[in-house]
């Protein structure tokens, strides 16, 4: 046996133990697949899952309008509104935002600490204020225009596009700058001090 198949067979042994008892052999693109839960809601991390579907669904304070789920699972009743659910698939990055980023979201003295993690020179996180109010870190993020050709043929911009997370942050001194970090397209926007732009632009050039 390779190591690769060893590996995918231990994991899903592991399948019911992780995700509250769901064994697995749900549908994706019409077949049963054993990394698929059957109960897609169970891919959501337990005591952020409800918030996350308020959120997604457009039913949360503060909230801009509905997201979509990649590869929804179907829908389910949270708190009186039908919210549509995430995709059982157990390696959708999406969901793995979701569930290690989304208790920073509300969280402003975890989402600093995870800011100067990335960046020393980060004092403290700021709300990014783009799509919903009072929140560290964003999900589905779209700007003010097509900087990653979101915009083609016409199309307008959709959230989700071309970027699962964002969070800001500010510095000491010096002036806004901005700051992509970490795999997965997370752009961290924030103010940098005047030593790690001139160490940056040293890397750059």
């Amino acid at each position: 046996m390779t190591y690769w198949k060893a590996q995918k067979e231990q994991h899903l042994r592991q399948l019911a133990h992780l995700f509250e008892g769901d064994p697995g052999g749900g549908k994706f693109n019409g077949q049963a697949q054993p990394f698929v839960l059957q109960a897609p809601e169970k891919n959501l991390f337990a005591p952020i899952r409800d918030e996350v579907l308020l959120y997604f669904n457009g039913h949360l304070p503060g909230a801009d309008g509905r997201l979509r789920f990649w590869r929804s699972g179907g829908e389910r009743v949270v708190a009186g509104h039908v919210c549509s659910l995430p995709t059982g698939h157990v390696l959708s990055s999406q969901v793995a935002c979701l569930n290690h980023l989304f208790p920073l979201s509300r969280d402003g003295k975890a989402a600093t600490l995870l800011l100067q993690g990335l960046r020393p020179d980060m004092v403290e996180a700021l709300p990014v204020g783009i799509h919903a109010r009072d929140m560290f870190v964003e999900f589905e993020v779209t700007g003010g225009g097509s900087y990653l050709n979101e915009e083609q043929r016409g199309r307008s911009l959709t959230r989700g596009g071309q970027c699962h997370i964002c969070g800001c942050g500010h510095e000491r001194t010096g002036h806004p700058g901005e700051h992509p970090a970490v795999p997965h397209r997370m752009e961290i926007y924030g103010k940098l001090s005047f030593q790690a732009r001139e160490e940056a632009r040293q890397q750059e050039g």
